[in-house]
């Protein structure tokens, strides 16, 4: 990591401290994502970490959309655009986000489509009802709701209303109850099938099962089980073998 950009994140948020960013940072690291779209820009923290991790990546941006009118925080940090422009110009990241001002219910201001939304504006149920709809909606493959555990909005909406919203069947929950809690819906992809085996106990060194035709995979998965105990017959309907045969 940067050591220019730590020092001056840890600097700029001293007094922020919260570890949601972190886990955003991973995913987007991880998935290397053409769009991601956060709503609530306010300061910038999470959207410095977001930034941050497509800049490594080299690839895509961040459409933060806030209508800045959270003042409650001017006396200490200024005008609220501005301090968010200063932070991510700070943090050297400020190339990688496009900021668009305006209501999170306005259609106009969210790109067609997305692979990663964040939500953290206003922390009603309706509002955050509509950004997450609408993430469904331009195909989001990560959705991240900030303050699940703390705010009625966000808390009924992921534990109430998303239970009778049918595409939301298509994705996996994680529930994370650190800071005020963070809930990250991941959409559902196809298992890929197994290529390799550890079953045989060490110093084996494990077999590669591509090359193996399914008798040969067979017979391997019999002399595990020999030793472990354990029926594979399962998986040899996900294993990747030999095509020739």
């Amino acid at each position: 990591m940067n050591p220019g950009f730590y020092n001056t994140i840890s600097t700029r948020f001293a007094d922020w401290n919260y570890s949601h960013p972190y886990f955003l940072y991973a995913f987007i690291r991880a998935m290397k994502p053409a769009v991601v779209v956060e709503c609530g820009l306010y300061r910038a923290f999470a959207a410095c970490w977001m930034a941050r991790a497509l800049q490594e990546n080299n690839t895509g941006k961040l459409v933060a959309i806030d209508n800045f009118s959270l003042k409650e925080h001017v006396e200490r940090y200024g005008d609220p655009r501005k301090h968010a422009e200063d932070n991510l110009r700070a943090c050297g990241v400020d190339g990688w986000v496009e900021i668009r001002e305006g209501e999170t219910n306005d259609e106009n201001l969210w790109p067609e489509s997305a692979d990663v939304v964040y939500l953290d504006a206003w922390h009603s149920h309706d509002a955050a009802w509509f950004e997450l709809d609408k993430a469904v909606q331009i195909g989001a493959k990560v959705i991240a709701l900030d303050d699940t555990e703390n705010c009625v909005g966000p808390r009924l909406l992921v534990d109430k209303t998303v239970n009778n919203y049918a595409p939301m069947e298509s994705y996996q929950r994680l529930d994370l109850h650190s800071d005020n809690g963070l809930t990250i819906f991941v959409k559902k992809q196809p298992r890929r099938l197994i290529t390799f085996s550890q079953e045989l106990p060490y110093p084996n060194p494990g077999v590669d099962l591509r090359p193996l035709t399914p008798e040969q995979q067979a017979e391997h998965f019999k002399e595990a089980s020999a030793i472990t105990g354990l029926d594979y017959s399962s998986i040899l309907n996900q294993t990747e073998h030999d095509q020739d045969v």
